[in-house]
């Protein structure tokens, strides 16, 4: 967490590609052996504007609107692994009402089937089912009547819904 606030702090055209590539060369420059998957969003919702870049983490994100979820696509590197790493900047034109939705990858550990891809497209159907509504999700998802789980799992959801 300190790498991403020092990279936003230090940031004067702060993008989600650099603060990934920030805390990669951070990473890096400490030697510590350690890595880590994930993602960086920017949401400027005055702008009607998402920005993100992927670092390896999965589930990929998804985006609800419209009564359909999609997959962001994108395949980058983990942070602290690689010297030489472009991240890349990907935005959408934000609608009125859409979801955002992340989940760490202890949700695969809830899920039938075999792989991630698998997996990933029952989660996209299962955001389309609940309209993305994080409540309705959980539910669907049945993650309040877990008994054990063998990873963790956390779930972000960002929405806005104007006039309707």
């Amino acid at each position: 967490k300190s790498m991403v606030r020092h990279s936003v702090a230090m940031n004067r055209e702060l993008t989600a590609s650099a603060v990934l590539t920030d805390v990669n060369r951070m990473l890096l420059a400490a030697e510590t052996g350690k890595y880590a998957t994930m993602i960086c969003v920017i949401v400027d919702p005055a702008a009607d504007h998402l920005q993100w870049a992927h670092g390896g983490h999965t589930p990929r994100p998804l985006f609800y609107s419209g009564g359909s979820c999609s997959r962001l696509m994108d395949s980058g590197k983990p942070v602290g692994l690689f010297a030489e790493v472009d991240y890349i900047n990907h935005e959408l034109a934000l609608p009125d009402s859409f979801s955002f939705v992340l989940f760490s990858d202890g949700i695969f550990d809830c899920l039938p089937g075999e792989d991630f891809t698998s997996g990933e497209q029952l989660l996209a159907a299962q955001v389309a089912q609940a309209d993305g509504n994080f409540g309705r999700l959980r539910d669907t998802l049945s993650l309040t009547q877990l008994q054990q789980m063998p990873d963790d799992i956390s779930m972000l959801v960002i929405s806005r819904k104007i006039n309707e």
